[in-house]
């Protein structure tokens, strides 16, 4: 196809698209890289947040902490949110010594995880795309390391947001109900483009690879960006009305909703990578920005 741009693809380009997309699924494994992604990236989360609560909790109490960690589940089911809060609100009702100690000690632990997670993400990038790792070990360890501190950048504008919304609401209880559909659309769109940001940088920069022009990562991005706000919306519909994870898995319950949560998160991203891999070879070209 000569196509220079993701919008001139033809109807049956894009089937063919499909149909090397799952071909391609299949041979890279993407749903047990993506159980291994989910698994780091969870064991790598928990610490960045006990970190970030450590340093909120100098100015917080316990009581405004559980309230606001209720604002998450408009993105995420409410069983990941009760999860977070069982876990870190612990942390904000200690005392100021004692949390101020626990900040130090959670923030160089969650330095570690977080590059640790960083490059299970990166090794499954380099899967997807069929690549060695080339670069030296200090070239990849600060290439993670400056990914882990974009997405805590990027995903604290986007927690702010959806802790924020709800106040912003409050304020204008009075004024009009349009206003008030306005916060909260911006809300969502703000997390969209949070993750679309989020999932370009990280195809970007991530993989061992010659840099892709920047319209074909942002064509995964965007398909990527949409099947995680729908798939964790279903779920939340799910476990809130459907699912009994807790009659199947008694007390593991919660923790398994919060592990097939990063597993969706993992594996929409990943699909997202193969899509941005295969739309560049259907269409003939190289992956290098250069033309």
């Amino acid at each position: 196809m000569n196509v220079r741009y993701p919008w001139q693809v033809p109807l049956h380009g894009w089937l063919s698209i499909a149909r090397r997309i799952a071909s391609r699924m299949l041979r890279d494994h993407v749903f047990i890289v993506s159980s291994g992604v989910a698994f780091l990236a969870l064991f790598a989360l928990l610490p960045t947040l006990a970190a970030l609560i450590s340093v909120y909790g100098l100015v917080s109490s316990p009581e405004q902490l559980s309230h606001q960690l209720q604002s998450l589940s408009s993105v995420a089911p409410h069983s990941v949110v009760n999860a977070l809060r069982s876990a870190l609100q612990s942390i904000v009702s200690g005392s100021g010594l004692k949390l101020g100690f626990s900040m130090v000690i959670s923030i160089l632990v969650a330095v570690y995880v977080a590059v640790r997670g960083v490059l299970g993400i990166i090794g499954a990038l380099n899967i997807v795309y069929e690549e060695k790792e080339r670069r030296s070990l200090p070239a990849l360890l600060g290439t993670a390391l400056a990914l882990a501190l974009a997405a805590l950048v990027f995903w604290l504008i986007a927690l702010a947001m959806i802790v924020g919304a709800p106040w912003v609401i409050r304020q204008i209880s009075s004024g009009s109900g349009v206003l008030r559909e306005l916060v909260l659309a911006a809300r969502w769109l703000v997390i969209a483009a949070t993750g679309l940001v989020s999932m370009t940088v990280l195809y970007r920069f991530g993989p061992s690879h010659e840099g892709p022009r920047w319209e074909w990562l942002s064509a995964g991005s965007i398909v990527g960006t949409a099947l995680w706000l729908a798939g964790s919306a279903g779920m939340s519909f799910y476990v809130a009305h459907i699912g009994e994870f807790g009659n199947a898995y008694g007390s593991l319950g919660m923790v398994m909703v919060v592990m097939t949560w990063f597993f969706l998160t993992a594996f929409v991203f990943l699909f997202g990578a193969e899509f941005n891999v295969v739309m560049e070879r259907e269409i003939g070209r190289t992956s290098a920005t250069t033309q």
